[in-house]
């Protein structure tokens, strides 16, 4: 389910949008709509205050990515404790 802004992680997003390397923030987005959802991540259709353009932000859920990372981690120790298989 969609989370209101107040719920959102504040992170900072790719600044796609300028010319600035300030990078964007999820408060300067006005969330509007949920468009999709997956295992590990919603999109949503926001707009950007600054010039009230509309686009498709994707939220990626860290704790399940966390989960992935930390799978991918062992399984890579585990291939190199067995001989032949790097």
């Amino acid at each position: 389910m969609l989370k209101s802004t107040a719920e959102l992680k504040l992170e900072p997003l790719k600044r796609a949008l300028s010319d600035s390397k300030k990078p964007l923030m999820a408060e300067e987005f006005e969330f509007m709509q949920l468009l999709g959802e997956g295992s590990y991540a919603e999109v949503v259709k926001a707009k950007y205050k600054k010039t009230g353009k509309i686009y498709a932000i994707k939220i990626i859920h860290m704790k399940h990515m966390a989960k992935v990372l930390n799978c991918a981690i062992l399984t890579k120790k585990a291939r190199e404790r067995v001989p032949g298989t790097n």
